[in-house]
């Protein structure tokens, strides 16, 4: 009996061992012998592996196949790790990964475009898809693409900054997606197209000099969009509604649940909001116009919005200043004259008290 338990044991211990190299996450290093590339690293992972990208310049396309959901690709910081696209869309994403600590950017003669997600790279609530401190710049396209078809669920967008491309990020068939604390620098068109549902774009700042749209959406395709707490200046249009361009039988005007909150938006050229649909208003309420006054409606003159714009109250300070935004409210400048003010207040107090002694 204690031989039959034995062997079962070590069977047991035998089986374990051999099934255990197969669940254990590896780390890879870019470059290497064995991974000269990070094409090469790619290839030889699984799911939760982890890569870690030496800086230098890389110049080469990434193909993240499916079944990797889980990999990380990690450079050693946007400051100095760089991949260097060699033509067309420069990083295809089929999983579910983490990409942190790049500058992705395209060789002087090629990539179009910087990061395509498709369709089999749907994250979870629990583990996203993140793409997250990197600096994405110099695409005639877009930095990051939810593109026709995608259907992608479950990304985030986090502390990116993207320089000098035409399409910050793109969105079609897109659902469950953050993009939060990015930048977006002289960025032409920074989010648009925005289609799904689910969609948060929060505490961004979208600047530069005669861009044409911060953020764009056609009226009847989001669902549950919250736009709250970005500082947008610079743009043509801060925010543009774009009218439906053929009554398809989805079309529903701006949801309800559309909702931009919070924001600042001052320093545009035409519109802060630009609401093309003449169906259904925006619900643009508690934000900052760059006037106390309210926005160029009227009878304000912050940021000129156009009809269908449900903007009032308005935020009489930028969001940061503003308790309903979660902000707090500047501490009055005391100068030379509140000193003097209260010097002489207090004297006077003082002379009072001694009068009353002396009666």
């Amino acid at each position: 009996m204690k031989t039959n338990i034995l062997i079962i044991t070590l069977i047991s211990a035998i089986f374990l061992l051999g099934a255990v190299p197969g669940c254990l996450a590896t780390d890879r290093d870019v470059p290497s012998v064995t991974y000269p590339t990070i094409q090469d690293a790619v290839d030889a992972s699984s799911g939760s592996d982890t890569i870690y990208v030496a800086a230098g310049t890389y110049t080469e396309n990434i193909n993240i196949q499916a079944g990797k959901n889980g990999l990380q690709l990690i450079g050693a910081g946007k400051d100095v790790t760089t991949i260097e696209g060699v033509s067309g869309q420069m990083i295809k994403v089929r999983s579910a990964v983490t990409i942190q600590g790049f500058t992705i950017k395209p060789a002087p003669t090629s990539a179009t475009a910087g990061i395509r997600l498709y369709s089999t790279a749907d994250g979870t609530e629990a583990n996203p898809g993140i793409i997250r401190d990197n600096k994405i710049e110099g695409f005639p396209g877009w930095g990051i693409g939810f593109t026709s078809g995608s259907n992608v669920e479950w990304w985030e967008i986090l502390d990116n900054e993207f320089c000098d491309c035409h399409q910050g990020v793109y969105f079609e068939d897109a659902s469950h997606i953050t993009v939060s604390q990015n930048t977006f620098n002289h960025v032409d068109y920074g989010c648009i197209g925005i289609l799904g549902c689910d969609i948060l774009i929060a505490w961004n700042t979208f600047s530069g000099s005669d861009m044409t749209e911060a953020i764009a959406f056609c009226s009847y395709a989001p669902t549950n969009l919250m736009i709250t707490h970005n500082t947008i200046t610079g743009y043509d249009y801060g925010i543009h509604v774009i009218e439906c361009p053929d009554k398809c039988t989805s079309c529903c005007g701006v949801d309800p649940s559309v909702k931009a909150y919070c924001n600042n938006i001052a320093g545009n050229n035409e519109y802060g909001i630009l609401n093309d649909n003449t169906e259904a208003n925006l619900d643009a309420i508690n934000n900052w116009w760059g006037h106390s006054s309210g926005p160029s409606h009227s009878p304000g003159s912050g940021d000129t919005v156009s009809d269908n714009v449900d903007f009032d109250p308005w935020l009489p300070t930028p969001f940061q200043q503003c308790p309903e935004c979660g902000g707090v409210a500047p501490v009055p400048a005391f100068g030379t004259l509140g000193v003097f003010s209260l010097i002489g207040l207090l004297s006077a107090i003082l002379v009072l008290a001694i009068v009353r002694k002396r009666d």
